[in-house]
């Protein structure tokens, strides 16, 4: 019967250790929150994804626009030289060569036919077809109108009265004025360039 009873106090004995080491090793797995899986309280900091330098996105544009006014400035013909005599020569554009064959000045530059309009006086407002560009009529020629005849060794010569540009030059009493000796240039072929002696001394005339 004694043995019996310290059998059975053995028993329960070993019962009881073997209780109290489960207890123990289910607290330390979980329930004291000492662990890295447990709650112990702690924040996680995950640091952020590195998305490269900062942009600013909706930045203000520091280009100012100005706007930009196009004026259109009008292209006016070139200008040219009319030759005015053997050493003058006047601005197309501005003024008129005066023969004056009664002055002692025989060539003058004058602003106005005016300045032109006295005995003898030849108003020469081109001398070339380059003149009639300048003025704004590219497809006029210089045409000197004749009438009369000259004194002395020129009695027998028809003489100029004025030289413009016209729209052409092919009446009897018109002489074209400004064609090229060398290049025998006059626009009819059956006329001949030459340097006026008497006509319109000194420049070069078809005839």
């Amino acid at each position: 019967m004694k043995r019996l009873f310290l059998l059975e106090l053995g028993l329960a004995w070993a019962v009881a250790a073997c209780g109290g080491a489960d207890q123990s090793t289910l607290l330390a797995d979980g329930g004291s929150g000492s662990g890295n899986d447990g709650g112990n309280g702690a924040d996680v900091t995950v640091p952020p994804k590195d998305s490269g330098p900062a942009q600013d996105v909706n930045a203000p544009s520091d280009v100012s626009v100005v706007d930009v006014v196009t004026v259109d400035v009008p292209v006016g013909p070139p200008s040219s030289k009319i030759r005015c005599g053997t050493t003058l020569t006047c601005d197309a554009q501005t003024q008129i060569c005066c023969h004056h064959t009664f002055s002692a000045q025989q060539y003058q530059c004058v602003t106005s036919l005016n300045d032109c309009a006295a005995s003898g006086d030849v108003p020469i407002s081109c001398s070339s077809n380059d003149n009639c560009i300048s003025q704004g009529t590219p497809s006029y020629v210089c045409c000197a109108n004749v009438g009369g005849t000259g004194s002395g060794n020129c009695a027998n010569s028809a003489i100029a009265t004025d030289v413009s540009c016209q729209a052409d030059c092919t009446q009897q009493n018109q002489v074209p004025v400004g064609c090229d000796t060398n290049l025998q240039n006059c626009a009819d072929p059956q006329l001949q360039c030459i340097t006026s002696q008497c006509t319109l001394p000194g420049y070069d005339i078809c005839i």
